[in-house]
């Protein structure tokens, strides 16, 4: 007998185990499918650095055509800022504040230095004035101007007497030769006064004696101009519905607004303009925000004493520190043309300005042009494609950079492409995979096909010995003389003929598998009783169930119709099934086999009380050479091919088989064949009898 577990002969001389050939498969899908994942990764990881770079080819032209136009567009605001000739620093200052062509402005002088906002007075030079003598009643000396002003002071300050103080200051500023000293006496006159509730004689003061032409350029100990914090006290003593009030508003806002005199430093016009504002809110300052950003933005810049040699918006940063570094806080400045003027730059404004430049025309499909600083990042941004200096000759720590804001063309078209890639490597090792399951598939085929061949061999070889032995054995004791009792002899010559019964039915089962495997169906059709059929069958095996133990019963219907089938194979058919009922039946059988009609079909039913089956086994049981219990069916005899030959007969004659069975429980075989009607019975019989 050949062990299935070891290994099975291919016809090739040598002898394979299944694991082998299993490991072989399976090197052969492992090996290709990995060269198609490379293959495929690397293409794909090509194909985004292909698109990475027509990105770059794309854009690159873009980004050095928005470096012209940046350069371009500081150019144009450089020689915009730019002094006019005749034009004095204060007048640069109130025209460029009106042009927006900054946020504030810084004007220098031909040797660099701040112009304006001037941090202090710029008195111009006046004819020198004769004093009078020391003698003269009009004056007195300085020593007794500074008893007067210590003892004004003193009436003033500690005794709080300021009628007394204002006397006192009022002899002074008759006295003093020295404009300075007379503006601050009637200064602290007009104080006096108003301490001393004499309201309207104070501003009466500061509007007349502080309006003459000698007080015009007189500045406080403070250095500021003492007419102009002289017309402020007046307006804020005044009320809103005094009369003298508007003409007081408008001498104030002329000499504010008159940016040809210098004598008033920056400082205390920005805080004139910004008390003015609030005494007079319908005065309108057209350079008050330029003040008010120059003074804020000058910090964190460069000197302006040392321009430099070149035109460039230099950066700064006024804020916190990092990490806490914010856009509002930057500061920048660009130097003329002319290197006289340097316009100050909100980080913010260069951005806006820069960006709305460079996006009027699209810089790509779903991409934009933005500008970034060294010193303060824009996460919001995320990672630009490309990046580049704004401009070498303008801006210092700026970038102009391209970000895509949605999935460019050239990207899609990657996806594309790479999905592409992705269907074609899929689908190349799902057919490698298929192919090795059909391969595995075929060979385990194969394998199963030389097994079944070498045990039907054996088989075949097995059954075919044991009748032919036996009746070798007879015919020689008869052929030699040593039976004598005729009795005997004729017991001798049965045997012999059931012997060879059984090896014809043998041969009859090999041919009819031969016919199968060719799947010729060669049968005889004519009009079939199935009573007959099933009688003529079970009386060829009723010696086997001869025995006390055994038990074989009968039931045909009455009146059963006939069929139309090949007799000889349907009595095959019941044979075999009764076959395998004595087989697997044990040592107590008991086998019954019904005939009936019903639905316009005949059944056949064999029953048994064996060993019955599972249900992995019911669904196998009529594959060719499959035995449910291997060494039951060696003692028994077979090689698994009864049931087979009984499903192909009954597909040949348009019938079915089915089986009921459980194990330990004994198994049922339903045999249904299509009924024959009268007509076709008839005519059946009548062929037959010809």
């Amino acid at each position: 007998m050949i062990d299935r577990r070891k290994a099975t002969q291919l016809g090739t001389g040598r002898n394979w185990g299944i694991w082998p050939v299993l490991g072989l498969i399976l090197a052969a899908v492992l090996v290709p499918t990995a060269c198609v994942l490379w293959f495929m990764t690397a293409a794909m990881g090509n194909e985004r650095l292909a698109v990475r770079e027509k990105l770059t080819q794309a854009y690159t032209s873009r980004l050095i055509e928005a470096q012209q136009q940046i350069d371009q567009f500081w150019d144009r605001r450089a020689d915009e800022l730019s002094m006019l000739p005749g034009e004095g620093p204060g007048e640069v200052f109130a025209r460029l504040a009106g042009s927006d062509l900054a946020d504030s402005f810084v004007v220098l002088d031909e040797k660099g230095r701040i112009a304006y906002p001037n941090a202090g007075a710029v008195v111009p030079a006046e004819p020198a004035t004769t004093s009078a003598p020391s003698s003269s009643p009009a004056t007195a000396p300085a020593a007794e101007l500074a008893d007067l002003l210590a003892e004004a002071a003193e009436e003033e300050f500690s005794r709080s007497s300021p009628e007394q103080a204002a006397e006192l200051y009022a002899r002074v500023a008759d006295r003093a030769s020295d404009h300075h000293v007379a503006a601050r006496a009637l200064i602290a006159q007009a104080r006096c006064l108003v301490k001393a509730r004499k309201r309207d004689k104070a501003i009466g003061l500061l509007a007349e004696a502080l309006e003459q032409p000698r007080f015009r350029h007189v500045l406080d100990a403070q250095g500021r101009l003492v007419i102009a914090s002289a017309r402020l006290m007046a307006l804020e003593l005044m009320g809103r519905d005094d009369p003298r009030f508007a003409p007081a508003v408008k001498r104030l806002v002329d000499q504010l607004n008159d940016y040809r005199d210098l004598s008033m430093p920056a400082g205390q016009r920005m805080f004139l303009m910004t008390r003015l504002a609030e005494l007079a809110p319908d005065t309108r300052w057209p350079t008050l925000q330029a003040e008010l950003r120059g003074r804020e933005m000058s910090r964190g810049l460069s000197d302006f004493k040392d321009p430099p040699t070149v035109t460039r918006l230099i950066s700064g940063y006024g804020g916190p520190q990092r990490p806490e570094a914010r856009i509002e806080y930057l500061r920048s400045s660009l130097l003329s043309s002319d290197r006289r003027v340097w316009g100050l730059y909100a980080g913010q404004r260069v951005i806006d300005e820069l960006e709305t430049l460079l996006n009027r025309a699209p810089a790509g499909a779903d991409a934009s042009c933005r500008i970034i600083n060294s010193v303060v990042a824009r996460p919001e941004l995320g990672k630009p494609l490309l990046r580049a200096e704004a401009s070498r000759k303008h801006m210092s720590d700026w970038y102009v950079a391209i970000f895509l804001s949605g999935p460019d063309p050239f990207g899609a078209a990657a996806e594309k492409q790479n999905a592409a890639y992705l269907w074609t490597g899929i689908m190349a090792i799902a057919f490698i995979a298929v192919m090795a399951v059909i391969l595995a598939s075929y060979l385990g085929r194969q394998m199963r096909l030389t097994r079944l061949k070498n045990d039907l061999i054996a088989t075949v070889s097995h059954e075919l010995k044991t009748p032919l032995a036996s009746m070798r054995v007879l015919v020689d004791t008869v052929r030699e003389g040593r039976c004598t009792d005729p009795k005997q002899a004729s017991e001798y010559f049965d045997l012999i003929a059931r012997e060879n019964e059984r090896l014809s039915r043998l041969i009859d089962n090999f041919l009819t598998f031969s016919r199968m495997e060719r799947d010729k169906r060669a049968f005889d059709f004519a009009a079939v009783d199935v009573g007959e059929v099933v009688r003529s069958a079970t009386g060829s095996v009723r010696e086997r169930f001869a025995s006390p133990q055994s038990q074989l019963s009968v039931e045909v219907q009455p009146d059963l119709p006939g069929i139309q089938a090949d007799r000889d194979a349907i009595e095959t058919v019941i044979l075999n099934l009764l076959d395998n009922a004595w087989k697997y039946s044990g040592d107590s059988k008991a086998v019954a086999v019904r005939a009936s009609a019903a639905d316009g079909s005949v059944l056949i039913e064999v029953s048994d009380n064996g060993l019955g089956m599972s249900r992995r086994a019911v669904r196998r049981v009529f594959d060719r050479f499959y035995q449910v219990d291997q060494t039951l069916s060696r003692k028994a005899g077979g090689c698994g091919l009864g049931l087979a030959i009984v499903k192909f007969i009954l597909d040949a004659h348009g019938g079915t088989i089915d089986v009921e069975s459980q194990p330990g429980q004994g198994s049922t075989f339903t045999v249904r064949l299509p009924a024959a009607t009268k007509e076709d019975y008839r005519r059946g019989t009548e062929a037959q009898r010809q």
